[in-house]
Parts: structure tokens; C-alpha cells; sequence
């Protein structure tokens, strides 16, 4: 796309262990677009929005919802990065409502890389 924008694809796998308790496990997969906020060359938050499917062993349901962050590039392509975004789950989309009930909070503190293209640096 142009330098402020990407797409992409996040593939997470959640494991719960508990005591006295069956653990289980959560994966979702969602692709996303996210708007670049050039600050530094350094310092690049970002917002953005994603719609994919969680699943585990026993059920699975869409998601979809916003994400906000912030990258902190310490290398040209290579950034740690700092994320929230909110999921909404949902079996169809009639069911997706005004409920933070049917939601989750998500904070992530991840490492990236980024390739082909122009890095999300090299902005207007």
C-alpha cells in the first residue's frame, strides 16, 4: 500500500493453566489494516481495526473490533512493539452489539519485522 498504511495477518495461540481445573486454549487468526502515524523515525504509533475467527477444542466464533499502538523501531525493519485492541466476538453479525459483556481487552507487547515495500518510516 503507501508508506502510512499495512495490511496484515495476526495469528495468536492463548494458553491457560488452571489449578484444580481443566486448562484450555484459544487461538484466533485476523487479518487487519493499520494507519501509520509517522512521529520519529523511531517512535510510529498506529491505529487500526481487524475481523477474523477465535477458536479452540470445543467452539469457534468470529471477532472483530479496533487496535491502537505504538512501534519503537530499533532497527530499519525491526520494532518492538506496544498494542491494545478490543475484541468483539460474534456468531453472525446481527449478534454484534452495544455489550462489553461479549468482548475482550487485549494488551500485547510483541516484537516485528517488516518486509517488502517501504518500511511505515520512510513517510510524508
Amino acid at each position: 500500500m503507501t508508506p502510512g498504511w499495512q495490511l496484515g495477518i495476526r495469528q495468536a495461540l492463548n494458553y491457560n493453566f488452571v489449578d484444580d481445573h481443566r486448562d484450555f486454549w484459544i487461538a484466533t487468526t485476523a487479518p487487519f489494516v493499520n494507519y501509520h502515524f509517522r512521529v520519529t523515525d523511531i517512535i510510529v504509533p498506529y491505529l487500526g481495526a481487524f475481523i477474523g475467527l477465535a477458536w479452540n477444542d470445543r467452539d469457534a466464533t468470529g471477532t472483530v473490533g479496533p487496535q491502537a499502538g505504538v512501534k519503537f523501531f530499533v532497527h530499519d525493519r525491526a520494532f518492538l512493539n506496544l498494542g491494545y485492541r478490543y475484541e468483539w466476538f460474534f456468531n453472525k453479525f446481527e449478534a454484534i452489539e452495544d455489550n462489553t459483556s461479549s468482548g475482550n481487552h487485549v494488551f500485547n507487547i510483541g516484537i516485528g519485522l517488516t518486509w517488502g515495500g517501504a518500511a511505515p518510516t520512510k513517510g510524508p
